[in-house]
């Protein structure tokens, strides 16, 4: 991933936060739409048996008054006149009869409630009376009501179980309509109501019923007139892709079916979905919004000490760092704010070295001018000293090497010493760090050794606590036995009592029964102790050699912390002698540097007497360009400490 460390930052805290509610959204959605047809399933299924059940309540109910119309004694009289009135009494008392007639075994309508008198020997619902069983004929759209019934035909029977006539009766259907119509399945879903071949008898739509509509290509038409109830999702017999329940009604074989519109269910989840959507959104918002605030918290101290590091490589340490922020933030300010004072601290003494070296170059040039001016005065008097001086002046030259010699040895060694002092004091941080952890892992390993003394405690403390309940499970165990014991007198003297102390003896049977299960439960219950008892010894041991390790441990961390303040003082030792090394090497340097003028005065108090002497002449000649090389150097020197100085001035720490 490319880009800045708060965009990445950002990037990975909102898909964080995004991701899971993106994964409850969509298993949200999932599940609640998985519910929905669920419940709509369970509901509309429920529905369709309710009003299966209420259709055959009502058919049955029908069925029942037509069975009993042809068992009435009036009706195997065959009495016209009477069974007239007791018909349309029977039709006043059952509202869904339009019409009940009594026919005899020719097929004549002899009584009937309304219209007049006909033959109906050829119907199928007489044939089939006729031969001693009930009979209903399939639904059909009455020539008189233009509503939906079906005739049913019950035999009558005379003393001697023969057949002699028929009872058939119109019974309405109209509630069925009643039923598709005023059942309101959602918003847009209807209900259709099947005969046992599949054709439509109540439907939203009439037409369907007046065109006998057959919709036993379906397959859920099929399954249910097959007496089968389930549910399905599919096409309604309108074409409308619909979630799809019926129900049998059973004995007829008819089918009550619902459909209601996949869409109009679905439509809650969908608003559902939408609502989690806009959650969603306002989560990638939110999440967006902590992210940055987050990434700024964390990449903000991070710029600042960019910068920071940028003015201190610029030479400015002027400068501290305060940032607030999470605990490591403030630990790595620290940390720089320590780096930086001690680079304060290195370029202030650097600075105090380098105006030493300078002002000390200085003076060798000035005292290099000097030799020269005295050299040129020896001149005049040279021819006259050549013979005694030529070898004095010679040594004088030698010394003078030896000693710049000897002065670079010296300005090594101080340097070598001061390279010494730094080690030595990064030595002494690291043991008096050293010191501190030990110090720390003791009073860790003490805290351990006071938890293992008190876990030692609360053992040897449940030691006696099981010893108390072993003597207790031994009381309990003895006053078992005891009772045991009672209960066999008692049931003795019970056996004596004879008849009367029947009862007493089964008392004293089931208390013998009690008190041995007492004393066998006192007996788990001792063994039980025992095992803890057992394990109690076992943990106490373990916990005397964990206590014993412990202090052991105890021991080495602070023989470990010893030998740590040990090392502490003897590099610490180690770093007062090594600075009194510098400060001799330093002071060493001083004196060499103060021998170095002396032989060079020695060697210009020779040149004062080689007046006259040719050879000392060309010897102090020599010497002058040596003093001319050594004034050179000495320019060189100041110089180097000019330029020191002028890269230390680029740091600004005030």
């Amino acid at each position: 991933m490319q880009g800045s460390l708060k965009t990445r930052l950002i990037v990975l805290l909102a898909l964080f936060a995004c991701i899971p509610v993106l994964a409850g959204t969509i298993i949200n959605g999932y599940v609640s739409m998985t519910n929905l047809r669920e419940s709509t399933l369970t509901a509309n299924l429920n529905l369709n048996r309710e009003i299966a059940a209420g259709i055959k309540r009502s058919m049955d109910n029908a069925e029942g008054v037509n069975a009993a119309v042809a068992a009435m004694p009036m009706a195997q009289s065959m009495d016209s006149a009477t069974l007239k009135q007791a018909l349309v009494d029977i039709q006043k008392k059952n509202s869904q009869f339009e019409l009940i007639a009594v026919l005899d075994a020719s097929g004549q309508q002899i009584a009937r409630t309304s219209g007049s008198n006909s033959n109906r020997a050829d119907r199928d619902y007489f044939q089939a009376a006729m031969q001693g069983k009930s009979f209903a004929t399939p639904a059909y759209i009455s020539a008189s009501t233009k509503g939906l019934c079906v005739t049913m035909a019950a035999p009558i029977l005379n003393n001697t179980g023969n057949v002699i006539g028929v009872v058939a009766s119109d019974v309405s259907l109209k509630s069925l309509w009643d039923i598709t119509d005023n059942t309101k399945i959602g918003a847009a879903g209807y209900m259709d109501i099947v005969d046992d071949k599949g054709t439509v008898m109540a439907h939203p739509d009439k037409d369907k019923i007046e065109n006998k509509e057959n919709f036993s290509k379906y397959d859920y038409v099929s399954k249910v007139i097959a007496g089968t109830a389930g549910s399905a999702e599919g096409q309604s017999t309108t074409g409308i892709d619909s979630l799809i329940t019926y129900a049998p009604v059973e004995s007829y074989h008819w089918g009550v079916i619902t459909y209601e519109p996949t869409r109009e269910v679905y439509e809650a989840a969908l608003k559902n979905a939408l609502v989690m959507l806009v959650i969603l959104i306002l989560a990638v918002l939110i999440s967006i919004f902590v992210a940055f605030r987050v990434a700024k918290g964390i990449v903000d101290p991070i710029h600042s000490l960019m910068e920071a590091a940028k003015r201190i490589s610029q030479g400015d340490l002027s400068h501290a760092i305060e940032i607030q922020g999470a605990t490591e933030i403030n630990e790595l300010t620290a940390q720089f704010n320590l780096m930086v004072k001690h680079l304060k601290t290195l370029i202030l003494k650097t600075s105090e070295a380098s105006e030493t070296v300078s002002a000390s170059s200085e003076e060798l040039s000035a005292s290099i001018d000097s030799v020269g001016h005295l050299s040129d005065d020896v001149l005049t008097t040279v021819n006259r000293v050549v013979t005694d001086t030529k070898e004095k002046v010679l040594i004088s030259e030698q010394s003078v090497a030896v000693i710049q010699e000897i002065v670079g040895h010296i300005e090594a060694s101080v340097l070598s010493a001061e390279e010494v002092v730094r080690s030595a004091t990064s030595s002494k941080e690291t043991a008096s760090h050293g010191a501190r952890q030990s110090e720390d892992a003791i009073d860790k390993i003490t805290h351990i050794q006071t938890d293992v003394n008190a876990t030692a405690q609360v053992i040897d403390s449940l030691g006696e606590k099981s010893k108390k309940i072993g003597q207790i499970v031994d009381t309990i165990a003895g006053i078992a036995g005891q009772t045991n014991l009672l209960a066999l007198n008692a049931a003795i003297e019970a056996a004596r009592a004879g008849e009367h102390g029947r009862g007493f003896s089964v008392v004293a049977e089931e208390v013998s029964k009690l008190a041995a299960q007492s004393e066998l439960a006192a007996n788990e219950i001792a063994t039980i102790i025992n095992e803890v008892k057992q394990e109690t010894l076992t943990a106490v041991v373990t916990m005397e050699k964990s206590r014993s390790e412990v202090d052991k441990g105890v021991l080495s961390v602070r023989q470990a912390g010893d030998a740590f303040k040990e090392i502490y003082a003897s590099v610490e030792s180690l770093n007062e002698q090594v600075n009194h090394i510098l400060q001799l090497a330093i002071k060493q340097k001083t004196g060499s540097v103060k021998m170095e003028k002396a032989v060079q005065d020695i060697s210009t108090f020779l040149h004062t007497n080689v007046d006259g002497i040719e050879q000392i002449a060309s010897k102090n000649e020599s010497q002058g360009a040596s003093v001319q090389e050594i004034k050179t150097a000495a320019g060189a020197l100041a110089q180097m400490a000019v330029e020191l100085r002028e890269e230390i001035n680029k740091f600004s720490i005030h």
